[in-house]
């Protein structure tokens, strides 16, 4: 699954519901953050500490913002095929 690190996106295995259910949360937030929705910024707030695949869930507005502008955050798709399988 694709998840977003200070440096662009990432493909990373992501076992479990749990992970993949919260991954599909902090989404959700990051596009409503990503359309100025209200509340949306306590709700990527929620997700502060919180780890995906062994990596930790940005949630920091600024480093957000300066990744959107350089065209890292795009979620075409949730889910990433790896070479040789889906």
């Amino acid at each position: 699954m694709n998840v977003l690190t200070p440096f662009g996106q990432t493909v990373v295995p992501v076992r479990g519901s749990k992970d993949r259910s919260r991954l599909g949360q902090y989404n959700r937030a990051l596009r409503r953050w990503r359309r100025g929705e209200p509340g949306a910024d306590s709700e990527l707030a929620a997700f502060q500490g919180q780890q995906v695949g062994g990596l930790t869930l940005i949630t920091d507005v600024k480093l957000l913002a300066n990744l959107e502008d350089a065209g890292q955050i795009d979620f075409e798709e949730l889910y990433s095929t790896l070479r040789g399988g889906a």
